[in-house]
């Protein structure tokens, strides 16, 4: 999967969901390595981090 359509993928699951959801589950979903997993969850908080967003991606051991 490219990986633009993957992050959104993990990015609609994790606000979604509504609970945290382990890095395990995300690869389960979307078929895809735990380090790209975490490598997409990383880019997407850095992401939150920088701008001036409203959002905050939380990770909870091996959560998000």
């Amino acid at each position: 999967m490219e990986l633009k359509k993957l992050m959104a993928g993990i990015e609609a699951v994790l606000f979604a969901n509504g609970d945290a959801v382990e890095v395990d589950r995300l690869s389960q979903l979307f078929e895809a390595d735990k380090a790209t997993v975490k490598k997409i969850l990383q880019m997407l908080k850095d992401r939150y981090d920088q701008g001036d967003s409203g959002l905050c991606l939380l990770r909870l051991g091996e959560s998000y």
